[in-house]
């Protein structure tokens, strides 16, 4: 269910993205990238896109902690 959820909002990032022009998300650029053939650029954004996804829930979830001062 996840999946379908995940390529909806994929598809609807791409009709919005694609009418302006010179915009882009980072899906979009990993998509380009990857339906060109440069994988060695697709490289660098979906390692950001794989160290936000890992790294960011444990400092978020931090935030939420009382702090005994």
């Amino acid at each position: 269910m996840a999946f379908g959820r995940a390529l909806g909002d994929f598809g609807a990032t791409m009709i919005v993205s694609g009418s302006v022009p010179m915009a882009t998300t980072m899906p979009i650029a990993l998509y380009n990238a990857v339906f060109y053939g440069s994988h060695e650029q697709a490289m660098g954004p979906g390692a950001r896109s794989t160290w936000r996804g890992i790294g960011h829930p444990p400092r978020v979830s931090r935030l939420g902690k009382v702090r005994p001062w």
